[in-house]
């Protein structure tokens, strides 16, 4: 039989050259394949910034609309709840208004009864209401307060009563003034340097108490003042007609009858 032509030879153009070009680009391949899968950039410059920066936007967009999710379901609770929130109060002694807070600040009396001292209302409602407030203790600033010198530690009980003095509940603040950086706000209205009074509140105490059912009318009013000072060393009160403590942010909350 008659044999075919000799298959032809192949050449390696370039030889080793070309070999080290290809093994060159497979290892650059695969280097670029192993920092892709590692997440990391490819090239410089801004890019990866850019990047960066969108992750943490949409992580704080993320995160605003969660918190604003929170919020309308707070809200919608509180609807569907149909409770309300008033602010309806009476002070035998008003103190006047704060000089930062713009709140109203009453003094707490020692009495038996709402109407000697903080006497609150509340709107017709159906079940119990909560009455809530900040308690104060109730600092007489000197004329100099003098660092170091100024010392004073105030001890206050207050109740919670109905309108014809059956006790609900009892609640007590203890605070200790050295300086103006240990008040919760200064009243305005008086002599002092910077048109304020000698009396005032000390850091606000929050107060939440359950009003039984069928009781449209409660009052603060004191029971006891303990305090202690540099020259008057340990003093306790307890007659009628002394104030003991301040009060502010008093709101009642209830659901409305329909």
């Amino acid at each position: 039989m008659a044999e075919g032509p000799a298959p032809a030879a192949t050449t390696d153009v370039g030889g080793p050259v070309r070999n080290a070009a290809v093994h060159a680009s497979a290892g650059w391949s695969r280097m670029r394949s192993v920092h892709v899968s590692a997440g990391l950039p490819r090239h410089s410059g801004r890019r990866p910034r850019r990047r960066i920066y969108s992750i943490l936007t949409m992580r704080w967009m993320a995160a605003a609309v969660l918190l604003c999710g929170i919020g309308l379901a707070d809200v919608s609770a509180q609807r569907a709840a149909g409770t309300r929130v008033v602010s309806s109060k009476t002070c035998a002694a008003s103190l006047g208004m704060g000089l930062k807070s713009k709140r109203e600040f009453c003094d707490v009396i020692i009495a038996t009864v709402p109407k000697n001292s903080v006497a609150v209302t509340i709107p017709a409602h159906a079940g119990t209401a909560t009455l809530m407030f900040d308690l104060h203790n109730r600092f007489v600033l000197p004329a100099a307060i003098a660092s170091g010198l100024s010392y004073a530690r105030h001890e206050a009980i207050v109740t919670v009563v109905k309108a014809n003095g059956d006790v609900i509940n009892r609640a007590a603040v203890v605070r200790e003034f050295r300086g103006l950086s240990d008040l919760f706000d200064q009243i305005t209205g008086g002599g002092q340097p910077g048109g304020v009074k000698a009396v005032a509140p000390g850091p606000a105490e929050p107060i939440r108490f359950v009003i039984p059912a069928g009781v449209n009318a409660v009052g603060i009013v004191g029971s006891r003042l303990q305090t202690l000072t540099r020259l008057g060393g340990d003093e306790v009160f307890e007659s009628p007609g002394r104030p003991v403590a301040i009060v502010s942010n008093v709101r009642v909350e209830f659901k409305p009858l329909r």
